[in-house]
């Protein structure tokens, strides 16, 4: 069926993730710093990425003899994050973490998505 052109109630909505990064002191502080940003930002990105599009996991157990020997766990996002913008960041030198806060508002979600017909009513 066609989209229909009334976005669902969740549209309003924004959704936000954080992430977080160890901060390394052995660098020099602005490298330190610009090296943290960056991944606590991507990382914080793949946190909303999840949390928007779910998080496919596969595992896989070996038992012998009653005994767990190996338990493999893979998990695996795929996707588009367009409108992201960070709302907080946070760089902690007391305990050598970076921390971000990112946020997309879901009507961005919904209009790229139902352009791209991957969401239909």
């Amino acid at each position: 069926p066609a989209p229909s052109s009334a976005p669902p109630a969740w549209v309003n909505r924004t959704e936000s993730a954080e992430g977080m990064v160890a901060i390394d002191v052995s660098r020099p502080r602005g490298q330190a710093l610009a090296m943290a940003k960056r991944g606590a930002t991507l990382d914080a990105k793949r946190n909303l990425l999840e949390r928007i599009g779910g998080l496919q996991l596969s595992s896989q157990t070996t038992v012998r003899d009653m005994v767990t020997e190996t338990d493999l766990i893979n998990a695996q996002s795929s996707g588009l994050i367009r409108g992201a913008t960070v709302v907080s960041e946070t760089p902690d030198w007391a305990n050598g973490v970076y921390t971000v806060i990112v946020e997309v508002p879901l009507y961005d979600v919904w209009e790229y998505t139902r352009q791209e017909r991957v969401y239909e009513d």
